[in-house]
């Protein structure tokens, strides 16, 4: 079985900070159109599947 591909690899794969991925992924206006496009690309390339635990931690975090 193949190791999960993180926001991590996707940050270094495309030269750029997990923060930046972070906000690209999630259709944040802070970060460019090119880049967020970069990004997915390099995504659906890579195999990178969102992780539906950690995304509803993030999300309760971010409610409170």
């Amino acid at each position: 079985m193949k190791p999960r591909v993180t926001q991590n690899d996707l940050a270094r794969a495309a030269g750029v900070s997990k923060a930046a991925v972070s906000l690209a992924l999630n259709d944040r206006p802070e970060v460019s159109e090119d880049l967020k496009k970069r990004i997915r690309e390099l995504a659906e390339e890579l195999g990178y599947r969102r992780d539906p635990v950690l995304s509803q931690i993030a999300a309760s975090r971010w409610k409170n």
